[in-house]
């Protein structure tokens, strides 16, 4: 028993190295999470933050019925592409994903467009 194959074993000094520079990093995620929990809200949809995640699942607002529709128009609205739940099977309709994973400066441009969107402008 062990590792299975796909799966190399590191190296000694990949495991002995300094690991301070990961630390500044490890503030980022919640950061970002916390920030488009909040843009979410205003949206109207429904979030349960994650824990530690790099996506974040909002339930849309009441009436409306297809997460394909709801993430069409926020693509044609404001520039900003989510992913309809239903992408990931039917129990996943009702819902829309939006990932953290990309730059600070896009992820902060894209939820304030979202935030624009949410006010009406």
């Amino acid at each position: 028993p062990g590792v299975g194959p796909a799966v190399p074993p590191l190296p000694p000094p990949a495991l002995a190295g300094p690991r301070q520079p990961l630390y500044p990093h490890r503030a980022r995620p919640p950061r970002r999470r916390a920030r488009a929990v909040a843009v979410l809200r205003e949206l109207g949809l429904h979030v349960d933050p994650p824990s530690a995640s790099l996506y974040v699942w909002a339930r849309l607002p009441e009436g409306e019925r297809s997460s394909a529709d709801y993430a069409g128009r926020l693509v044609e609205e404001t520039g900003v592409v989510v992913t309809p739940g239903v992408s990931y099977g039917d129990a996943g309709e009702g819902y829309i994903r939006i990932s953290l994973t990309i730059a600070d400066d896009r992820l902060e441009e894209a939820l304030d467009r979202l935030s624009s969107f949410a006010r009406g402008q």
